[in-house]
């Protein structure tokens, strides 16, 4: 009884969805050419899209790779910077210790000679 049941009500519902389907299902030539020509304006754009996908990731590639190039060139250059640092320390170093003093520079030198001569012959 119960077998009769399910198969009375699945034949009910079969005969009901096969007359309540809508109506406005069936397309027209013009509408399915309409959306043919649709699908293939899609297709050629996804086509061009995926192209410039793959140009866009090169690109990114490609400026990765100067960013690598520049912050190894920029590490190099601090390195050169406080290279060069140190080299301006010690000749400063060096200038310090050679260059004579303002008291032993020969100008001085001479005039004190002379007034220390002029002062002796004043004197005696």
């Amino acid at each position: 009884m119960k077998q009769l049941l399910i198969l009375i009500f699945l034949l009910f519902a079969t005969i009901t969805r096969a007359y309540t389907q809508p109506i406005d299902t069936c397309f027209s030539r013009k509408k399915i050419l309409n959306i043919y020509n649709n699908i293939v304006v899609l297709e050629h754009r996804d086509s061009i899209n995926t192209i410039l996908i793959k140009e866009f990731n090169s690109v990114v590639i490609d400026y990765k790779s100067v960013m690598k190039m520049d912050s190894t060139t920029i590490a190099g250059q601090k390195i050169q910077i406080n290279n060069l640092e140190e080299n301006s320390k010690t000749w400063k170093k060096l200038y310090d210790t050679v260059n004579p003093k303002w008291y032993q520079k020969p100008p001085f030198m001479f005039a004190t000679g002379i007034i220390t001569t002029l002062l002796l012959f004043k004197l005696f």
